[in-house]
């Protein structure tokens, strides 16, 4: 597997992830499900996250807000939610930055920015997605038994999706800095995945000789004044192959005396 492969693998790879961990990521912090609480005293229990606390009412039913139950999180819940949104946006970014650099591979060309910014924009996200998603889950984990108001407490199924977005972002953090070091071992002005074929610069070959007339438009006009200095002219015969160019040159010249 050649390099420029090895890039589009690797950048597939991250793109496919990001978006995988962003949508693990909104769910997560979209669902008040990070933890459940139940009151040993009385018929209290419910379910709460970063944002709100839901209490079940019974017979289906759940009241959800701030002041629906004497259960209260502590601060750490809340900075815990914090990190984890800025994580999520931090995913958003490296998402974005990762379909760009698709983009400029099917244009053969940049999109607003060049392969080395991209590349450096992608690991600063990493590093932030990967540090605040395990400051998130630190923090709420911080959240323990209300034992004085007499509340159990036991972790849900948003606070495992964050773990397992945690062990995503650090997967993601490391693959970015794949893509940083190749990025900067490319060559001066190389940007793309694949390059195409650069044409042949031998003169002796078509694609070259060919690569000389479009670069130099006077070189048409060089060749006819050359022919005509010699004695041909638009109008004079067409030379064979059958050795009649000294026959016509002769001509010519007494033509001229």
């Amino acid at each position: 597997m050649d390099g420029p492969l090895i890039r589009l693998v690797i950048c597939l790879a991250v793109l496919s992830l990001a978006l995988a961990s962003f949508l693990l990521g909104v769910t997560a912090l979209i669902l008040p499900h990070w933890g459940t609480f139940k009151n040993r005293v009385r018929d209290e229990h419910g379910n709460f996250g970063p944002w709100t606390v839901c209490r079940d009412m019974g017979y289906g039913r759940t009241s959800c807000g701030n002041f629906v139950s004497s259960f209260k999180p502590i601060f750490g819940v809340y900075a815990g939610g914090i990190s984890s949104a800025i994580a999520v946006t931090a995913l958003a970014v490296l998402s974005l930055s990762s379909a760009l650099q698709l983009i400029s591979q099917c244009y053969r060309s940049n999109i607003i920015f060049s392969q080395f910014t991209l590349a450096a924009i992608k690991l600063i996200s990493g590093l932030v997605t990967a540090l605040l998603t395990l400051v998130a889950v630190c923090l709420f984990a911080t959240q323990q038994d209300d034992l004085e108001k007499g509340f159990i407490v036991e972790f849900s199924v948003s606070f495992y999706m964050e773990i397992i977005l945690a062990t995503f972002s650090s997967i993601l953090f490391l693959l970015t800095i794949l893509e940083y070091l190749i990025a900067r071992k490319l060559p001066p002005g190389f940007d793309g995945f694949l390059s195409r074929k650069e044409p042949s610069q031998n003169p002796k070959t078509r694609t070259g000789l060919l690569g000389t007339t479009i670069g130099n438009p006077g070189f048409q006009d060089e060749e006819r004044l050359r022919r005509t200095s010699n004695g041909f002219s638009g109008t004079s015969p067409t030379l064979s192959r059958t050795g009649s160019l000294k026959k016509v040159r002769i001509q010519t010249q007494s033509t001229e005396v």
